[in-house]
């Protein structure tokens, strides 16, 4: 099962402040959360840990905004399969 953090959380472990999470957000350096209530949104922790991982072997600004670039088209193609499945089911 997938884990997801809130941006609280997010802002607990790492020690910066949610404008820095929403200013690195804008920067192209986190991908944008995932929005789960009217009023609550979260992080897929892999994407955070796969940016973390990256950062920790040297990667660049860059290579880590390609990285985020890959993850939310990758987020949106699950996201186009999910709905497709849901619409292809016959109504009972």
């Amino acid at each position: 099962m997938q884990s997801f953090l809130t941006v609280k959380e997010f802002v607990s472990n790492t020690g910066c402040s949610v404008a820095t999470v929403y200013r690195n957000i804008n920067k192209g350096l986190l991908p944008e959360p995932v929005k789960i209530s009217p009023n609550k949104v979260v992080f897929p922790e892999f994407e955070l840990l796969e940016i973390i991982e990256l950062q920790s072997s040297g990667g660049s600004e860059d290579d880590v905004q390609k990285l985020v670039s890959s993850q939310m088209e990758s987020r949106a193609n699950r996201l186009d399969v999910i709905r497709n499945n849901i619409l292809s089911k016959p109504k009972i």
